[in-house]
């Protein structure tokens, strides 16, 4: 059974520093002040991550999919690939791993920097 919250505590600030939370949680895309501050509060640090990269990745992962499949549906149906399907594919699945590897660079800067 969830506890509810029935348990207040008040605080008193300027305008300043409700306008500064105000801009941290629009920074943040939340828009529950009272979520905010208590997340703050317990956990102390609140990540966003907005990263192209993974929208990137995510798209190239679905475009080799596609052509994976398509070769293997024209390997089952002629018994045999092209060198040129495998060679494209190969391709991608490097610049996946280049991005993914780029990714994990920033990922890792990000943690050095909390």
């Amino acid at each position: 059974m969830e506890d509810k919250r029935n348990k207040a505590i008040y605080i008193k600030l300027t305008q300043r520093e409700i306008d500064l939370i105000d801009e941290k949680m629009k920074h943040a895309s939340i828009r529950n002040r009272s979520g905010f501050i208590r997340k703050m509060a317990i956990d102390g640090l609140i990540i966003q991550l907005d990263m192209p990269e993974l929208s990137e990745i995510s798209k190239l992962l679905k475009i080799t999919s596609n052509n994976a499949n398509q070769i293997a549906k024209r390997a089952n149906e002629i018994g045999s690939i092209y060198g040129e399907d495998v060679a494209e594919i190969m391709s991608k699945l490097e610049d996946i791993r280049l991005k993914f590897g780029d990714l994990l660079q920033s990922l890792s800067k990000l943690q050095g920097q909390l």
